[in-house]
Order: C-alpha cells, then structure tokens, then sequence
C-alpha cells in the first residue's frame, strides 16, 4: 500500500483506491460536450457492445475504476442506442485496449487513441517468484526424501524380521500408491488456492465458457484419481467377498453417501427449502460418477484376467471400453440430433445476449434444456457465470445429463489404474501411460476443431458469486 501511495504522488489519482486486476480510465471527448459510451469485454465472446455511461465534459474530470483481467473494447456514439448495440451511423471512435493492473489511462475520443498516464505494474512478477521457490523447495524436499528413503531401506536389510513382520511390511506397500497420492495431494493444494480467489489472476481462474486455463483442471483431476482406484479396489473386494453382488452393494452404498452429503452442502446459507433446492452439485456428480463407473468394471472385470501378453489392460477392459464408447456415443447423438424448442441443433453456446440474443434461452443447447426437464429450472444453479457475462438464466455446470461426458474422464483412470495392476514393472507402465497420454491428446485436439473445450457442459466448476469489476464512478 504505501509503494502505490508513494506512486499516486505522481498523478491526481490515489492508485491506493484501486483493488486487484483494477486501472484507473479517464476520457476527453475533444470539442464535444456529451457522448455515450459502449462497452465490450473480450470475456464476453460474440456479445454486442453494452451501454455504460453517458459522459459530459462540463463535469469535469470522467474518471473510473475498470478491470483489466480482459481486453476491452469501447464505442463512442453521439446519440443513445439503447441497452446493446452492434452498429450505429452516430458512433465516432471504436477502440481496443488491455489495460494494466494499477496503471493510469486516458482515451482522447476526438483522435480516438489510449494515453497511459502512469504504467501499470507487472503483475506476475510476485506469482513466478512464489512458483519459482515453491518447485525449487519441492525438487530440494524431494531429493532429501529420496536419500533418506534409500538409508532408511538399506538400515532394514540389515535388521532381523519374522515372517510376521515381512507380511506387514509388504501389506503397508500394498495399500498406498505413492505417487498417486502425491497428485492427489497437488490437486487439493490447486482447488484450496483456486477456491480461495486464485490470488485474483485471472489465468488462474475458470474460463467463463469455452476455453481451457489452469483452474478447470482441479475437477478433471479428481474424477481421474478416482477412476485410478476403482479397478484397484474392486479387485480386491471382489478377492475378499467372493460375490460380485456384494461389491455392488457396497458401490451403491458409498455413491447415496457422497449423493446425500452433497445435497446438504447445497442448503448451506438458503436453508432446507425442498421447493427450490438444488439438487445436484459437486458430490453428486462423483456419487453418479462412481456408481456408474464402479458399478460397470464390478460386473465386467475378468474373473481369471491374462497374466502374459502385450495388451493386458487392453483386453481386460474391452468389455468396459464398449460400454463406456456407447455411451459417448448416445450422448454425442443426443447432443446433434435431439430437436430443442427454438435453439439450432447442436447449439453448444452460453445463450444469453450473444448473436444479437437470437438464443436467448439456449444456454448449454440439449444439456440445459434435459437438465431443466430432468428437475426443473427451480432446481438448477441460479447463479452461473453465464449470468453475470451473457445475462443468462439458471444453469447448472454439475447437472444430470453432464455426468454422460464426464464418465469418460473417469473410466480414463481406470484404464490407468488396470495398467498399474496388470504390469509390475515401471518401464512398462511408463510406456503405456504416455502412449495413452499421447492418444488422448491427439484425439481430443482434432476433436476441439468441431466440438469447443468446455468446462461448463461436461465438469464442475467452483464460482464465487460475484461479478466481474466493471466501472464505479469515484
């Protein structure tokens, strides 16, 4: 704080004034007395310009607070064109303009150009030395891990055990898979930090609609290392109890609790109000995940799996494979061909205000409008992303028809977790998990060419209600 006072003795502004990703912008509009400002954020893809401000030079000094997480775009009209615009024969400067977090601007409207009037601050600069520490603290943790490890062990081989003891120790290896409870771990670090604001970056936070940063990965993740455990575990149940009808049981079970206690998490801060509770959310979605999933590799995992070949994963999952591809399928199909009221088929845009409002209620295509017939629009999230940027009506990004796209990511960490099981050796797990690495990527880039990378139509995303700064007048 007392840097950015020492900084506004050098302009008329008090920059202490200004929040995260926040500049101040000022306007001179030359020889005229009064215009009409428009405004458009890059955020806001396909929008029209969105009436702001109605300026007047005998006021004096026009200057405001503005968010500099997008690019922005201003028109300048001589005559009110209502609450949106697209075109108008009374504009007289159209410009764009990324801005800087704590800079000072001014736009002359009369020659139509941004003057910067103090620089803005780099402001990664604190972020790449936090990284910088953290992965050099991490890569230093490790190694002196590794080589008290490596004394560790060799002390052991040199002490007496039992048989009694042997067992234990091999048992202790068995239940931890080390390195996936290491990404687990990086994963809760990334959704406590994304959670908590992402430290207000914006390449750190969720992408409004299409689009892919780093926070969209958190869910992703998570439904992966669960897909990882499930072969594992049902493995071993099905070694324990003998009956498959058990296991099930014992899926169905776990998926009501994490379906229930979701559903509670929903009444935080609106109370139990049944009429228009939301019904599905972030718990609910790993409970149908992991019921389906689970549920699918306890009826089809090979009683007596092969122990010798090249393609052991492969051909214990081939069964699972054409389930889950059928299922893709059954979704793609429906997403093209299903006919919804007033929308284009195959629409996969956010609705809204977008192409002049042409689909207005068209918010997420056939996903929104079977999640509003599946539980009603009472029961959706009320408060998405697509409300604040596109002027939307309630959507849910975790509702029930999401779950047929997201299955895929899950049953993705099966076939991880079943090469684990099936090769004993690192070199050839490491092998299989980058070439399956690889034939994923490849495939969901061709893929993006027709259908766009969307965090809201297929995984949950976590949103703070609040709206992106727009202007306050000082």
């Amino acid at each position: 704080m007392s840097w950015l006072l020492e900084r506004s003795h050098r302009t008329p502004y008090d920059l202490g004034l200004l929040g995260v990703d926040q500049a101040f912008l000022d306007y001179d509009l030359g020889n005229r007395s009064t215009a009409f400002l428009y405004t458009l954020s890059e955020d806001c893809k396909r929008c029209p310009y969105q009436f702001e401000r109605k300026l007047d030079q005998n006021e004096g000094a026009n200057f405001t607070k503005i968010s500099t997480k997008h690019a922005w775009k201003f028109l300048f009209t001589e005559d009110d064109s209502g609450m949106f615009m697209q075109n108008s024969s009374s504009q007289f400067c159209e410009l764009d303009a990324q801005l800087g977090q704590f800079g000072v601007y001014k736009i002359n409207a009369e020659s139509c150009e941004v003057e910067t009037l103090s620089q803005p601050v780099n402001i990664y600069t604190s972020l790449m030395f936090v990284t910088s520490v953290l992965l050099l603290g991490g890569i230093f943790i490790g190694f002196c891990a590794t080589i008290f490890n490596h004394c560790k062990n060799r002390r052991r081989e040199f002490e007496p055990r039992t048989d009694e003891m042997k067992h234990q120790i091999a048992e202790a290896k068995r239940k931890r898979v080390s390195s996936l409870d290491t990404f687990r771990g990086i994963s809760i670090l990334l959704m406590i930090f994304v959670n908590d604001g992402a430290g207000g970056y914006q390449i750190l936070e969720h992408v409004t609609w299409d689009g892919l940063q780093l926070a969209d990965f958190v869910f992703p993740w998570f439904l992966w290392i669960m897909g990882v455990c499930i072969p594992i575990s049902v493995k071993s149940q099905i070694k324990r109890t003998g009956s498959r009808l058990k296991v099930i049981a014992s899926i169905f079970k776990r998926s009501c609790i994490l379906f229930g206690l979701g559903v509670m998490l929903n009444t935080l801060g609106v109370g139990p109000k049944l009429e228009t509770l939301r019904v599905f959310g972030v718990l609910q979605r790993f409970g149908v995940l992991y019921f389906l999933t689970a549920g699918i590799c306890a009826i089809c995992w090979p009683t007596n799996p092969k122990t010798d070949g090249k393609f052991l994963d492969l051909a214990a999952l081939t069964p699972q494979w054409l389930i889950h591809l059928a299922l893709h399928l059954v979704h793609l199909c429906l997403i093209f061909l299903l006919n919804v009221p007033g929308c284009p088929n195959g629409y996969l845009g956010p609705g809204g205000i977008i192409d002049d409002g042409l689909y207005q209620n068209c918010t997420g295509g056939v996903s929104g409008y079977l999640d509003k017939i599946i539980l009603g629009e009472v029961h959706l999230y009320q408060n998405p992303t697509t409300k604040f940027v596109y002027k939307t009506g309630p959507f849910d990004p975790e509702g029930p028809y999401g779950c047929l796209p997201s299955i895929l990511t899950v049953f993705l960490g099966v076939q991880a977790g079943t090469t684990l099981l099936m090769y004993k050796k690192s070199v050839q797990r490491l092998l299989r998990w980058v070439a399956w690495g690889g034939i994923s990527l490849a495939f969901a880039y061709l893929i993006s060419f027709v259908i766009p990378i969307n965090k809201n139509l297929w995984y949950d995303i976590t949103i703070k209600n609040k709206l992106d700064f727009r202007y306050y007048t000082i």
